[in-house]
């Protein structure tokens, strides 16, 4: 019988090129893991912006807990909120609490009367707190009136932009301690004070 011999089996230390191999290995991999993510992410983006637009996503409050935003004065006192609603307003709504709408009835027919008055709903409620009246008698020239009694020429209409331009230049002008008795917002880039 012959004796099995037995050889022990010497490892080689990792080589500079194995090395360069698993490290060659290990980027590829991150390189994938990022493109896939970047794919995954440019996908879900588009998806949301498709589901964004082609779905208005809407909920009614409650009309317990939605507060009217303004009051008409055309034919009778109505409050009007800003989703279009109306009712008619009693002896114990005070004028002073919203602003007033002028120039328009609750039922108006003409076209352009109508859009400046949707406009003027979409308006941001808090631009209205230092306004008393909104004057829609001219859809090409619309004027609000201040509470101390200044002129806004908003021009042909009315849009979160230009009040929040109001707002600016009459803070600002309020630190200044300048006076002015109108303002002109009919200028997309400029606003002037008189």
């Amino acid at each position: 019988m012959k004796k099995k011999r037995f050889f022990v089996k010497r490892h080689r230390a990792h080589s500079p090129a194995l090395g360069l191999s698993n490290i060659a290995e290990a980027l590829r991999h991150a390189v994938i893991s990022i493109l896939v993510t970047a794919v995954f992410l440019a996908a879900a983006g588009v998806i949301v912006k498709y589901f964004v637009e082609n779905n208005k996503i809407s909920f009614n409050v409650p009309q317990l807990l939605s507060r009217p935003a303004y009051i008409m004065i055309k034919d009778d006192f109505y409050l009007l909120y800003t989703d279009g609603r109306t009712e008619e307003a009693d002896e114990s709504i005070s004028i002073s609490s919203f602003p007033v709408i002028s120039g328009v009835g609750i039922n108006e027919k003409r076209e352009a009367h109508r859009r400046v008055m949707k406009q003027a709903l979409k308006i941001n409620p808090g631009y209205f707190e230092g306004i008393s009246e909104i004057i829609l008698d001219d859809p090409k020239n619309v004027v609000l009136i201040t509470i101390d009694g200044k002129k806004v020429y908003a021009g042909s209409g009315i849009d979160n932009e230009k009040m929040r331009r109001y707002e600016l230049v009459s803070r600002k002008a309020d630190e200044l301690g300048k006076r002015y008795r109108s303002m002109d917002l009919r200028y997309k880039n400029r606003v002037i004070i008189k």
